[in-house]
């Protein structure tokens, strides 16, 4: 399911990037972009259930109810810091164009 919602990330950006003039109205991009709302969900969904396998991982390895919150949070944390790190690389990129609001835009 992880490379289904690649694939369809994947094809929605590049079409969306590639195409151009006439292409842009035309039902085979309406249906691209269509497509492109699945990611989202489906990377969600699996966030959960990987959540579910890990801490069904630490219960069966007798790990207290502290110990799973400390590990849960302690991942949630590396994420959120990695989304902000992206945030200001993508800033940094732009450096000179891009208002300095741009650093507290949300992304998925």
């Amino acid at each position: 399911m992880r490379g289904l919602a690649c694939l369809l990330m994947f094809q929605t950006h590049c079409y969306d990037a590639w195409l151009g003039g006439g292409a842009r109205k035309s039902t085979f991009l309406m249906y691209s972009q269509l497509l492109g709302t699945l990611p989202a969900p489906l990377f969600l969904f699996l966030a959960g259930i990987s959540f579910a396998l890990v801490v069904d991982k630490l219960v069966r390895k007798n790990v207290s109810a502290w110990g799973i919150m400390r590990t849960t949070l302690r991942r949630g944390a590396e994420i959120f810091a990695f989304g902000l790190l992206f945030r200001l690389q993508e800033y940094l990129i732009s450096w000179g164009w891009a208002p300095w609001t741009d650093l507290f835009r949300v992304d998925i």
